[in-house]
């Protein structure tokens, strides 16, 4: 039984250190490798020959098993902890990845490829996210800006890496290699150590003691010190008074049946309260947008650039150039999220806008170097927008909801890039250019940022609304506190 951090104040620090250099990982080679299959969907198209829009439900089946199965994955860890349930991911991906290399048919690489890896990757990426905020409260935006920097770095190291094993062992080759590679997530899974009473406990003395002055403090001290022991014994008699709390609850639960167990564990995965809210909805609207974009820009960047007869080469360096401009945006707005005097969602739409008018200027630049500056430029905003989507949702929604509220807004990705990545392959069938479906993507990341910049305006209308009614039920009054948003 996974462990009530309800009660449990994170130590902004200390072993969530550690938990962030897993995210780091898990990120890597999950999320990473989505935004790197660029180079593997030139491979796919050339070895089984079937048209582009085809080749591309790949990306599609991928990226939509890979959150679908994010809030999953959330549930089974509250369930039976983070840490076995990233563990279980990192397995069934290096297997989704062994048998794709027996593949013989584009349906199947859809079933081994997308849906096995996919899915396997995303129940183990959310969960480990989800633990930073366990941990972590005040530095929330820095540490989730270093954690999903992974997304960049795997992005930067695989199209490199997957391009040159193509060259040197064909595509077959390379999906064995990267099978290894994704066992490295069971790594990251071990490190996922759930936070104790003790651990949380002791901090928050420790930041008392550290905030008092002269007297006081010592005071405080010597009380930490006679009472530590004392604290200390009290753990194991909690731990077993919430073991027989587990064990009556196990019990109930029998009672009750298998239909309360569904829908527990529904409950577990999603949080339907928050579809109360307005301003979630226009959340989910800039998720939507945020799909569109950087689902068709990450899939058909390296193709494009072929087309604009630039070496096969060269033109896999250009999502590697958008992997390390990611590996810097991300913590750079993780940081600047941290900041006080900057408002969150006005960043989040900086990003978004960012992303958005380069990739409508890049489809009049056809050269190498040109390229390669779109892409910098679009992986810092990607990297922008990305990290800072879970501290959005917890400014408006509630740090305590900022799981839920991820899984949905990703979930809306994920159905957006199911739906539009075919489309835009057969626009680029029919058309035989890439400039419609990157003038497309522009454009939605465009109307993102716009949307985003009436989430507080939004946000102070529905609550002097319901403020003035006595019907607003929303956020809880811990919420203003948290967020950061700042609209007045």
């Amino acid at each position: 039984m996974a462990t009530d951090y309800s009660s449990l104040k994170p130590p902004d620090g200390g072993w969530g250190w550690f938990i962030v250099l897993a995210t780091f990982i898990t990120t890597a080679f999950g999320a990473g490798s989505f935004y790197a299959f660029g180079v593997l969907y030139v491979a796919f198209l050339d070895a089984f020959g079937e048209s582009k829009a085809a080749t591309s439900i790949i990306a599609s089946v991928y990226g939509f098993c890979f959150v679908l199965m994010g809030p999953v994955g959330i549930g089974l860890s509250k369930r039976f902890g983070h840490r076995k349930i990233t563990i279980i991911g990192g397995i069934l991906a290096s297997l989704g990845l062994l048998a794709t290399s027996f593949t013989s048919t584009l349906q199947q690489v859809y079933f081994t490829y997308g849906m096995m890896t996919g899915g396997s990757l995303g129940m183990a990426v959310l969960p480990s996210m989800d633990m930073i905020g366990v941990y972590f409260k005040k530095r929330l935006s820095l540490a989730m800006g270093l954690a999903m920097a992974g997304t960049g770095g795997g992005q930067f190291l695989l199209s490199i890496l997957s391009q040159m094993f193509v060259d040197m062992y064909g595509w077959r080759g390379t999906m064995l290699i990267l099978s290894g590679i994704a066992a490295h997530v069971c790594v990251a899974g071990a490190l996922m150590r759930p936070l104790t009473k003790r651990e949380s406990s002791h901090h928050c003395r420790k930041m008392t003691v550290l905030k008092e002055n002269g007297t006081a403090e010592k005071e405080e001290m010597r009380d930490f010190i006679s009472n530590e022991n004392n604290e200390y014994n009290n753990v194991d008699k909690d731990n077993s008074q919430d073991n027989e709390n587990i064990t009556e609850a196990e019990k109930e639960e029998t009672r009750n049946g298998c239909c309360n167990r569904v829908t527990s564990f529904l409950g577990s995965m999603y949080d339907f309260t928050l579809f109360k809210e307005p301003v979630f909805y226009l959340l989910l609207v800039t998720s939507a947008c945020q799909g569109i974009g950087h689902g068709l820009v990450t899939v058909y960047i390296a193709k494009r650039a072929i087309d604009f007869g630039i070496s096969t080469s060269m033109s896999s360096l250009i999502p590697a150039a958008m992997g390390l401009s990611q590996l810097i945006g991300r913590p750079t707005f993780g940081a600047l999220g941290n900041l006080q005097s900057i408002r969150t969602y006005t960043l989040y739409s900086l990003s978004m806008a960012i992303c958005g008018v380069s990739t409508v200027i890049s489809t009049y630049t056809r050269q190498f170097v040109a390229q390669v500056a779109y892409v910098i430029l679009f992986g810092v905003g990607l990297g922008g927008y990305i990290t800072l989507t879970p501290v959005v949702v917890a400014d408006f929604m509630g740090v305590h909801r900022m799981g839920y509220g991820t899984s949905f807004a990703m979930l809306v990705q994920g159905i957006f890039i199911l739906c539009v990545t075919p489309l835009s392959g057969w626009m680029v069938d029919t058309s035989g250019v890439y400039d419609g479906v990157f003038l497309l993507a522009g454009v939605a990341l465009l109307i993102g940022a716009i949307a985003t910049l009436f989430l507080p305006l939004l946000d102070n209308f529905m609550q002097r609304k319901y403020r003035k009614t006595t019907l607003y039920t929303g956020k809880k009054t811990d919420q203003k506190d948290e967020g950061k948003h700042q609209t007045s």
